[in-house]
């Protein structure tokens, strides 16, 4: 109990005793690059979208800056022994904020099990299906009901009273607690909706609150503004600080264009993404500095030209890379990378590296590569190799890189390799149309701190996969890896999928690279969450 209260103590000195009954917080600033079109938790893509979605809202759970999962609207759920029933108990004290032409802030009665019940048949329409519904398809009947096959009404999710739900899925699946605390699983008020009559979402009192904060303006040439909700439930001593998303502060009206790390550095902002380059400088100015895994930069193939499309040409080209050598050439703030997957990754709690251990990557071997290349161009229907064009990113310091596989493809293949360095909007450009490259030097993000959120960028239909790889096989590795319901089996299943990707050189890892996150000085209690989102709930700036 001492303990407990020296705890207490400390977060409020921590706070300047401002969140324990003091003055109140300044407001805190971001900036963004323009506005929010969309603010329907169902539908909305927009990854600041889904920062404001998620301070306004609340799922039956919440994910914290840890990775575990705690309560949130429900305050309980019992799980049944086979692993596919959960039956949550929502809050009694759960209430919905809503605009209602005075009070921006007003009681908008209780949120219910029929609203989280609601949310989800959003999620299968078969006429307006949500982007998220992929991810859902574990429930009992979804996928019937995206199909068309069957009613919507009878997908796995049913609101037994008031305050119960009960969600049945096909299969038991550990990581669907996770996706709970995502914004598609966050509750919709059938009558509000119906109410908007097709604006939910669209407009400031259009969007109905359950979370810590509500929309009190929209308005995308100057800013998105959040105050706390008065019908969220309050925590003793906590007053939670207005946040002002600006829209429109990096445009000057001389035409000259900042960066949100620009105006962060000026003091103008209190938190922002900066580079490895600010890190030292921020820090012994009080701020607060946080990284997250980000992306594995890899050696990628086009299969979308016939002959990259032959495993064996791909392999032959891959096994002439050194990987030692690759590693003394690692350039700053990079970290070698063994395996398409980030150094934090999880597979529940635990670390995905560490249980699986490094892959196997394709051997450095000339004799073997130029066989290799040999049979894969037979196969292709080739006498020789065309001349390739490597894409390469300018704005990283990988061009010398670039000029090293030139040098080790002549070498090892006697296959002259054109050179193609882009700055930044050019080399989306050629390599989001898909026809202007063979091979490039390209980031595949992480969308999560899971294996899937960077192994799902190579399945059939994702937009990230910009190799053209498209293969059965994987896709249904993956959806067994995310749907098992043992550890074990779920590292192997992922090990199998990864490991496919390196037998047949879709893509070779080289560096991971972190994001980096700053907090300004005066800031307390923000939480950055795994992917770039914010948590402003226990937030204070002096």
């Amino acid at each position: 109990m001492k303990k407990l209260w020296s705890l207490a103590l400390a977060f409020c000195l921590v706070l300047g005793l401002a969140g324990c009954g003091g003055e109140e917080s300044k407001p805190l600033r971001l900036d963004m690059a323009g506005g929010i079109g969309n603010l329907d938790p169902q539908f909305a893509t927009d990854p600041w979208a889904r920062v404001i979605i998620a301070n306004c809202l609340e799922g039956l759970v919440r994910q914290e800056a840890d990775g575990t999962i705690v309560p949130a609207a429900a305050e309980d759920f019992t799980l049944s022994p086979d692993g596919l029933t959960y039956t949550f108990t929502l809050r009694e004290d759960a209430r919905w904020s809503r605009y209602d032409g005075r009070d921006p802030d007003a009681d908008g009665g209780p949120v219910t099990a029929y609203d989280f019940e609601f949310a989800f048949r959003r999620l299968f329409d078969p006429q307006v299906p949500s982007p998220y519904c992929g991810e859902y398809l574990m429930i009992r009947g979804a996928a019937e009901a995206l199909a068309g096959e069957a009613p919507v009404e009878s997908i796995g999710v049913e609101a037994i009273d008031q305050r119960t739900l009960r969600i049945t899925l096909t299969q038991a699946a550990p990581f669907f607690l996770r996706r709970l605390a995502e914004p598609p699983a966050m509750p919709c008020s059938q009558t509000f909706f119906e109410e908007t009559r097709g604006r939910y979402g669209l407009e400031a009192p259009y969007l109905q609150c359950n979370g810590p904060y509500r929309l009190a303006r929209w308005d995308n040439e100057n800013s998105l503004v959040l105050e706390a909700s008065q019908q969220y439930r309050q925590e003793e001593g906590l007053t939670r600080p207005q946040v002002i998303f600006y829209t429109s502060r990096l445009q000057e009206e001389d035409g000259s264009v900042h960066t949100p790390r620009e105006l962060f550095l000026e003091g103008k902002s209190d938190i922002a993404q900066v580079e490895y380059g600010d890190l030292e400088e921020l820090e012994k100015q009080g701020a607060a500095c946080t990284a997250f895994d980000d992306a594995v930069w890899v050696l990628a193939f086009n299969q979308r030209k016939e002959v990259l499309a032959n495993d064996g040409v791909r392999l032959a080209l891959a096994s002439v890379l050194e990987r030692e050598e690759l590693g003394q050439r690692t350039p700053e703030p990079y970290t070698p990378a063994d395996s398409l997957v980030p150094p934090g990754a999880r597979v529940f709690d635990k670390s995905y590296l560490e249980l699986a251990g490094k892959p196997r990557l394709p051997q450095t071997d000339s004799g073997t590569a130029r066989e290799l290349l040999e049979q894969g161009l037979a196969e292709a229907g080739y006498d020789t190799l065309p001349t390739l064009t490597l894409l390469v990113p300018q704005w990283t310091e990988m061009g010398s890189l670039a000029g090293y596989f030139q040098k080790l493809w002549q070498q090892g293949l006697n296959q002259y390799v054109n050179l193609r360095i882009l700055p930044e909007s050019q080399y989306y450009l050629d390599l989001y149309g898909g026809e202007n490259w063979d091979m490039a030097i390209l980031p595949v993000q992480t969308s999560g701190d899971d294996p899937a959120g960077t192994l799902t960028a190579f399945t059939s239909g994702s937009a990230a996969n910009h190799t053209g790889y498209a293969d059965p096989e994987y896709d249904r590795l993956l959806e067994q890896a995310q749907s098992a319901s043992q550890l074990d089996q779920s590292v192997s299943l992922y090990r199998q999928a990864e490991q496919k990707l390196l037998d047949e050189a879709v893509a070779i890892p080289l560096y991971a690279q972190s994001a980096y996150y700053a907090v300004g000085p005066g800031v307390t209690g923000v939480s950055i969450l795994p992917g770039g989102g914010f948590d402003f709930r226990r937030a204070w700036r002096v």
